[in-house]
């Protein structure tokens, strides 16, 4: 009895071990739907509001749909000039990918340093690179999702068999 208890709960626990491999790949979809959010977002203040950009990072980080961007709230409390704060904020999160830091560097190199036109522009493009990253995201979470799910059920099945 106990040892059949035993053996479900190991198959259980492989089972969300795969399930949550498969989450952790619809997380990268979420927050590359916010990036692509942020920088439609940024656009429209900046072209309507004409703000600094501090008040343009502080904005933005006190909305509730970008509450869970961890490299602009860091960028928005720092108290060091935007460039410097910007790449620090975006190197210490381990959140992002690589392509993903590569993105957001070139909205910190853009931001604040050209005229309105060329920030416009640039953060246009860098929405669109979120949303072909997220576009691959969304294939992967299609394709990788499901293997995760079925390799912790099967690894599940294949220990309690091996223990059998």
């Amino acid at each position: 009895m106990i040892r059949t208890v035993g053996l479900l709960m190991l198959l259980i626990a492989a089972a969300l071990a795969g399930n949550t491999a498969a989450k952790g790949l619809e997380g990268r979809v979420r927050r590359l739907q916010m990036l692509e959010l942020f920088c439609e977002a940024a656009g429209s203040e900046l072209k309507y509001l004409l703000p600094t950009v501090k008040e343009l990072l502080c904005s933005l980080a006190q909305r509730a749909d970008f509450q869970s961007l961890l490299f602009l709230q860091n960028a928005a409390a720092a108290h060091t000039p935007f460039p410097e704060s910007w790449r620090n904020a975006v190197e210490t999160d381990k959140t992002l990918c690589a392509d993903e830091r590569e993105i957001l560097r070139t909205i910190g190199a853009t931001l604040g340093s050209t005229e309105l036109s060329a920030q416009l522009s640039a953060l246009k493009l860098c929405g669109e690179r979120f949303q072909r990253l997220r576009e691959t995201a969304e294939t992967e979470v299609l394709r990788r999702g499901r293997l995760y799910r079925s390799m912790g059920i099967l690894t599940g099945i294949f220990l309690v068999i091996l223990l059998l």
